[in-house]
């Protein structure tokens, strides 16, 4: 992770969009982003 940099907006777009692909049951509030 150290080798490539991303900026905070870019961590939450991917994680927020993984977590929507792979937990689409849970409601985003509880994801927490």
């Amino acid at each position: 992770m150290n080798a490539v940099k991303f900026s905070d907006e870019q961590i939450a777009f991917v994680l927020k969009q993984a977590a929507q692909a792979s937990l689409p049951s849970l409601p985003s509030l509880q994801i927490g982003i």
